[in-house]
């Protein structure tokens, strides 16, 4: 995949966070994803449904574009989620591509934030 080609799809995947619509985002049939809580989760179908849930929650809230570092077939975009209560949870997010898709996916952020503003007695019990 050419840079621009790698770009393009890096564009799809934050936009749809932003929009809560992760239907333009091109995934390939056998990705494999990893991140918190989810742990591993492989296939279109089931890698697609738990980006979809990810893009509802973040579409009310606001997203902060950073950094993008682009090195071959892989991408890392970092991000940052800004939360209701104002607080910011930032997300390294690391793809590997294939023909046009996106062929892995992992997830780096801190949960604790999130745990706690969903359920803040929980937050405790994350580390």
């Amino acid at each position: 995949m050419t840079r621009a080609e790698i770009e393009r799809c890096l564009d799809r995947y934050v936009d749809g966070l932003a929009s809560g619509d992760m239907s333009q985002v091109a995934i390939d049939d056998e990705i494999s994803f990893r991140g918190p809580h989810a742990g591993e989760v492989s296939g279109e179908a089931a890698v697609r449904a738990l980006l979809n849930d990810a893009a509802r929650a973040f579409k009310d809230l606001t997203l902060h574009r950073g950094d993008r570092i682009i090195d071959g077939d892989q991408a890392v975009e970092i991000f940052d989620v800004e939360l209701a209560d104002g607080t910011l949870v930032s997300f390294a997010d690391h793809f590997e591509f294939s023909d046009g898709k996106i062929t892995r996916l992992h997830a780096i952020f801190d949960t604790r934030p999130i745990v706690s503003a969903l359920a803040p007695e929980a937050a405790d019990q994350e580390g």
